[in-house]
């Protein structure tokens, strides 16, 4: 069974992994969902791909534990550039993270390896829902709006 009933996903997503194998991989499932991928192999070159055109990238899924600069270091960095892309960290190890640091960096999601192509679907797709959900919320205060557009909420919760 295809994830989202077989329709094609849109959108770019920026993927950071050090780990070349699981990088491939991760390429090749958003590729399959219909995403554009563009990868750094490390935080600080991901980092850079980032910074040369922030508007370009919808999504940011980073591997936690990476050498030169980690996953919360890296959505750290896209913090202070202003971004609101929503950020989904991946892990191999555990979630034993220092307490408040997801919320301190604006974490969209947490997600422990493996991930099936289902799962990063709907991962994937709830992170560009989020984000859609805040914008709205944003321009509905920005414009003085009051009631339902200003109450909805993310879809799911930010950890």
């Amino acid at each position: 069974m295809e994830p989202h009933g077989g329709r094609k996903m849109h959108g770019t997503i920026l993927l950071a992994d050090d780990e070349e194998m699981v990088l491939h991989v991760f390429k090749a499932m958003l590729e399959h969902l219909g995403y554009n991928v563009v990868c750094g192999r490390n935080g600080v070159e991901a980092f850079g791909i980032f910074r040369e055109d922030p508007n370009a990238i919808d999504v940011v899924l980073t591997d936690y534990y990476m050498p030169e600069m980690s996953g919360a270091d890296l959505a750290r960095s896209i913090r202070r550039l202003g971004s609101d892309v929503p950020i989904v960290l991946i892990t191999g190890l555990g979630f034993d993270l220092p307490g408040g640091l997801i919320s301190s960096i604006n974490i969209a999601r947490m997600v422990m390896k493996p991930i099936d192509m289902h799962s990063m679907a709907e991962i994937i797709q709830q992170a560009l829902d989020s984000r859609a959900g805040n914008r709205l919320k944003t321009n509905a205060r920005t414009q003085g709006r009051t009631g339902a557009i200003a109450d909805i909420e993310p879809p799911f919760e930010t950890f």
